[in-house]
């Protein structure tokens, strides 16, 4: 069953919304972009509807969605013919419960942690990990889980904000200016002392690609990706600035698991 995009859209604005203004203080410095942020999210899921068509055109998909959160992502892609969802949190979110009643979209919600996922070996074709490694305690057991999970040759897609990119702007989460300049101890206290929240959940901002990738055994190969195009050519040390530019400055991390069968 699919819905009409627009209808879909609105829909997740209105539940999301609400979800906003229960979890954020109109008015707080960060009301702003966590309504960005909510917004975005479905965005992003369509396109990936999109993005997974094309990479498999002749398959349906079983996509695992950790840390799914109001479940933009999840009911965007469940609104896709051919897709699967699964959406893991460590909690029960109740905008994503009410979109998938009254969505009726095919989205399974469930309760896990990273580290410790309840699926079979090699049960799903891709997983998303967007916007949320930040915030795992065990980034190690979660991504040895993530990989476990998921079909030889299959894909995990990682979000998370570059530290580089946030030195000297206002925080991906809190927008607090200067917050990522601190070590992770002292920004929670910055964070819990401007009473911007109560439930300070961001365990460690990433400077560097490999500090993720390295999380993840038995790659196969790993597309870190940047919004901006390659330059082109000459290919000697703009290639090599490239290359350090895209492990700093990341846009997306792509991390294919051996493909056992070939």
């Amino acid at each position: 069953m699919r819905i009409d995009w627009d209808a879909l859209r609105a829909l997740y604005r209105e539940v999301a919304l609400a979800g906003v203004d229960r979890s954020v203080r109109r008015g707080q410095p960060h009301y702003a972009c966590n309504v960005a942020f909510s917004n975005q999210r479905f965005e992003e899921g369509r396109e990936l509807v999109d993005y997974f068509a094309s990479k498999y055109p002749d398959r349906n998909l079983r996509i695992l969605d950790l840390g799914a959160g109001n479940g933009g992502v999840s009911l965007a892609l469940a609104n896709g013919e051919r897709n699967r969802v699964v959406a893991a949190d460590v909690v029960l979110n109740p905008e994503l419960a009410l979109l998938r009643r009254r969505s009726a979209l095919p989205v399974d919600q469930v309760l896990a942690s990273a580290a410790q996922l309840p699926f079979e070996d090699a049960s799903f074709d891709a997983v998303l990990c967007l916007e949320t490694i930040e915030h795992l305690p065990d980034p190690v057991g979660a991504g040895r889980e993530m990989m476990r999970v998921l079909k030889p040759g299959g894909q995990v897609m990682l979000t998370t904000p570059a530290r580089l990119r946030f030195l000297w702007k206002p925080d991906p989460h809190y927008a607090v200016r200067g917050l990522m300049l601190l070590p992770d101890a002292l920004q929670r206290r910055v964070v819990l002392g401007r009473n911007l929240t109560d439930d300070y959940d961001v365990q460690h901002i990433y400077w560097t690609a490999g500090g993720i990738i390295r999380r993840f055994p038995g790659r196969a190969r790993v597309d870190t990706l940047v919004a901006i195009p390659w330059p082109g050519r000459p290919r000697n040390v703009r290639e090599v600035l490239w290359k350090v530019f895209r492990r700093l400055l990341w846009d997306r991390i792509v991390i294919w698991k051996t493909d056992v069968s070939s």
